[in-house]
C-alpha cells in the first residue's frame, strides 16, 4: 500500500493493516505513551498508544530515516567492542 493510501485509513484500520502487513521493528516509551515502530515497503509508521488505556492517540508516517534517531539511541552496542 502506498503512503498516501495508508494515510486515508482510520487509526484502527491503519493499526490492523500494520499487524498483518508491517514488520514491528522497535518500540519506545515516553511518560504518557507507548510507541510501536513498524516498517512497510518504503516508509515507517509509529503508533502512539496512551499509557494505561491502550487507545491509539496518534499515527505518524515518515520516510526520512533521521526520524529513527529516538530508536537508535536506545541500542546498546557495547557488546560489539568486546
Amino acid at each position: 500500500m502506498l503512503l498516501h493510501q495508508f494515510n486515508r485509513l482510520s487509526k484502527g484500520k491503519k493499526y490492523q493493516y500494520l499487524l498483518f502487513n508491517g514488520a514491528c521493528v522497535s518500540d519506545r516509551n515516553t511518560d504518557a505513551e507507548d510507541i510501536l515502530l513498524f516498517q512497510l515497503t518504503d516508509y515507517y509508521v509509529e503508533i502512539f498508544f496512551k499509557r494505561h488505556t491502550d487507545r491509539i492517540n496518534k499515527v505518524k508516517c515518515f520516510k526520512d530515516t533521521n526520524e529513527l534517531d529516538p530508536y537508535l539511541e536506545e541500542i546498546n552496542i557495547n557488546a560489539l567492542f568486546c
